[in-house]
């Protein structure tokens, strides 16, 4: 349903705005709304947005948080970071210093920046993540661990887009792709030389 609506999303946009008119566009939700409904549509559909925005910035400062806990309760982080509130069991530390990081990147970088940079980086997120689908399947012979439905078709049709995806960002903005991909291979040798600084603190500690 959601991949549906999504779909029909940008079928509207291309029927009200045309491929000229949507490649012109920063903001084509407004822009569809704005001819269609008026002034009052624009206005509706960017208070929607603008909750969107909001909810997706919660849910990834959140989630990003927990990340950064797990981090420091195996080792791989500040073990500070991995510390809970004695009463909400929220990871403060970690999100103070997420919240930090967020509102430095705000100041430093415009929007499209960020977007680009953020958009880019997901998108091999998820294809890294995938792909260790076939690892894992790998080690599963009989396949009673877990089912894939559609594996390995959907997978590798998943990869492929991701794959042709980041292809087609490397030529049309080569400078912000390469360096969200420095970014991610700096943390590989990173990672190499915290476990070989802290060899004690690669046991998980596991925050009360």
């Amino acid at each position: 349903a959601v991949i549906v609506v999504y779909a029909l999303v940008n079928v509207a946009y291309l029927a009200v705005l045309g491929h000229d008119g949507l490649a012109r566009s920063n903001t084509p939700a407004a822009d569809v709304m704005s001819r269609v409904f008026g002034p009052i549509g624009a206005k509706v559909i960017a208070i929607g947005i603008a909750v969107s925005t909001l909810g997706f910035c919660n849910i990834t400062l959140v989630a990003g948080a927990r990340v950064l806990q797990v981090m420091g309760d195996d080792g791989l982080f500040f073990r500070n970071v991995a510390r809970l509130h004695p009463r909400h069991r929220t990871p403060n530390v970690a999100l103070l210093l997420l919240s930090g990081w967020a509102v430095f990147l705000a100041m430093a970088f415009n929007f499209g920046q960020l977007l680009d940079y953020a958009t880019f980086g997901d998108w091999l997120a998820c294809a890294v993540g995938v792909v260790t689908i076939f690892w894992y399947r790998s080690r599963d012979k009989g396949g009673a661990d877990f089912r894939v439905p559609g594996y390995p078709v959907l997978p590798l049709i998943f990869v492929g887009v991701v794959g042709w995806i980041v292809v087609a960002t490397l030529l049309a903005k080569p400078i912000q792709a390469c360096i969200v991909l420095a970014v991610m291979a700096v943390g590989i040798p990173v990672f190499h030389v915290w476990r070989r600084m802290f060899p004690a603190s690669a046991l998980p500690s596991r925050s009360p």
